[in-house]
């Protein structure tokens, strides 16, 4: 294992969508300073690439093309090129949803902690954007899809839970309380 190996410390976030993940992305990068990459940034650009617009479908079918093509790990592997091409530290991983994904990046980094968010279906669902069906059959079809990709192996390897179906506050406490807790267990 390399210096730079132990020097990192890498916060995954995994959940369905709309549970809140990048509301804990941008609060871990605003009070503890940690540099976000996103699973759908490689996406984003493999898109723009084809000219083909950026919509949460088309970065859905486009991830499974690409981990067809490359395998289970393949975005989670551009992802480190970028850590490593740009010297990272402390860095906010946005979007697994491969136990590959996971384990690559474990397998790769000594100070890796999984975050699973959760949030109940309903609440999900009113969370929804304007780009995003308006009817729950097709909103959560697209669980399945992520599901289908082993999604809840990917739950069952999480470290830690944060709920997040009351309010900001309370979300930003949960996060607190986690970072306290890596915080020990990088210092112990």
């Amino acid at each position: 294992m390399t210096k730079e190996e132990v020097e990192k410390l890498v916060i995954g976030l995994t959940g369905y969508h709309r549970s809140g993940k990048d509301t804990v992305a941008k609060y871990l990068k605003k009070e503890y300073g940690f540099e976000v990459l996103t699973f759908s940034d490689i996406l984003k650009q493999r898109l723009k690439e084809k000219g083909e617009e950026a919509t949460k479908m088309n970065m859905s079918l486009e991830g499974e093309e690409l981990r067809k093509e490359k395998g289970n790990a393949a975005i989670a592997k551009e992802l480190m090129k970028i850590v490593e091409e740009k010297g990272l530290k402390e860095i906010v991983l946005n979007g697994f949803i491969s136990p590959e994904e996971v384990d690559y990046i474990r397998n790769r980094v000594m100070n890796f902690y999984l975050v699973e968010v959760q949030a109940a279906p309903r609440t999900r669902f009113e969370r929804r954007s304007s780009e995003e069906p308006d009817n729950e059959e097709e909103f959560f079809r697209r669980d399945e899809r992520d599901k289908r990709k082993g999604f809840e192996k990917v739950m069952q390897m999480d470290d830690y839970i944060v709920r997040n179906n009351s309010t900001i506050k309370d979300l930003h406490l949960e996060i607190d309380y986690i970072m306290a807790d890596i915080e020990m267990n990088e210092e112990g």
